[in-house]
């Protein structure tokens, strides 16, 4: 279904074409970002249930997530990626309209916890459709040679839009209430389904689909290592404030700030590199750079050094995940591109479900800076696991 066209874009024509693709990614994903700072409070402050409840419902939708990924791609592959863009906008509305609902709702606490719960896991079944459909969308037109270009913007425009959206969907609150949000989260998916539907889609490739367990066969390799990598996106985005808070590193803000800004730096300065040099290449030298950041991150007392550390750790991960992303698409043929990009990114969110948990418990055990060095480790890991089937396949 990865359809491209015969006389190559330059990166400034291959941007103005994406432009209403990227924008729409980031316009919806304000309305998670938004979801993400106000559900919890809504949950503890409205409806009076304690943090294993809200634990409950978030993580509702994080696995929710990661139950469709595989449907959502097998759509795009059959049905065209804007049919499952379509679909993913549907269901963010309708998950909009349920959160609404459960404010209305909110004297009657238990009844509206559940509508609540409903609501996210449509939430993550729509944030699959959507993510996998418009990346598919956008590598059909870009073609096979400017994946990870591609996948790094995606990327970028969903990091951007979350950064956004929680601050507006707190202010949203504060102001009001959550019935104002979940207006908000209703509203915006169907403004944007649409825009979107007045844009071409592009053609479904014709061709065999494989089975789930051949695709998984095929990019295992891949999104085992992005597993390992993401580890040390996870450690910096859910410990990063803890590690400069005991260390006294002053702002504690600094962590993520610093690497989320080198992370969209990388991707703006370097995002063609996976293209230009391959994709397994490109990730080893980045893990690398992670590594460096994270090991800074997890031995050094000193502020700057610190500084350093989270600024490298964001500027290596750029790239992994746009490099392995290409190296999966490499191994299926076109009308299987979406069923491969969604098994790849269930590796990186699995990454994210198991890992949170297991860092939490090692960093009870063996304090916060172990868990960072944890992390360079499986990154390390993964530069070993990379180079030796790289060798393998040259051998």
């Amino acid at each position: 279904m990865l359809d491209h066209h015969d006389t190559p874009l330059t990166t400034a024509r291959l941007a103005r074409k994406l432009a209403p693709h990227l924008a729409s990614l980031t316009i919806v994903f304000l309305v998670t970002g938004a979801s993400m700072a106000t559900v919890p409070l809504f949950v503890s402050d409205e409806l009076h249930f304690g943090p294993v409840l809200i634990g409950f419902i978030s993580g509702a939708q994080f696995i929710a997530a990661i139950a469709f990924r595989i449907a959502a791609g097998r759509h795009s592959d059959r049905n065209g990626p804007k049919r499952a863009v379509l679909v993913g906008l549907a269901l963010l509305a309708l998950a909009g309209l349920v959160c609404w609902i459960a404010s209305l709702i909110r004297t009657t606490e238990e009844l509206a916890a559940a509508m609540l719960l409903v609501g996210r896991v449509l939430h993550g079944a729509a944030e699959s459709f959507i993510i996998v459909g418009a990346q598919t969308w956008a590598l059909a037109i870009a073609g096979p040679a400017r994946a990870a270009l591609v996948l790094g913007w995606a990327g970028t425009a969903l990091f951007l839009a979350l950064a956004l959206g929680a601050p507006f969907g707190g202010t949203l609150y504060a102001l009001t209430d959550f019935g104002v949000v979940a207006v908000f989260m209703t509203i915006v998916p169907l403004l944007v389904l649409g825009a979107v539907s007045l844009i071409p889609g592009s053609a479904v490739s014709p061709g065999q689909p494989l089975n789930f367990s051949t695709v998984l066969k095929r990019v295992y390799m891949q999104g085992f290592c992005i597993a390992l990598a993401g580890l040390g996106y996870g450690v910096v985005l859910s410990f990063g404030v803890v590690l400069y808070a005991e260390r006294g590193w002053a702002p504690t803000w600094a962590a993520l700030t610093l690497y989320s800004a080198f992370l969209i730096i990388a991707r703006i300065a370097i995002g063609s590199l996976p293209d230009r040099m391959g994709g397994t290449k490109a990730a080893v030298i980045s893990l690398f750079v992670q590594v460096v950041g994270l090991l800074l991150l997890a031995l050094s007392n000193y502020q700057l050094l610190g500084f350093l550390g989270a600024s490298l750790a964001g500027f290596g991960y750029a790239i992994v995940y746009p490099s392995l992303g290409r190296e999966a698409l490499r191994q299926v043929s076109p009308e299987n591109g979406g069923t491969a990009l969604a098994v790849f990114s269930a590796f990186a969110l699995l990454a994210f479900g198991v890992g949170g948990p297991l860092l939490g418990l090692l960093a009870d055990h063996y304090g916060t800076g172990a868990i960072f060095l944890f992390a360079a480790g499986t990154s390390a890991t993964a530069i070993i696991v990379l180079s030796l089937n790289g060798r393998a396949k040259t051998a």
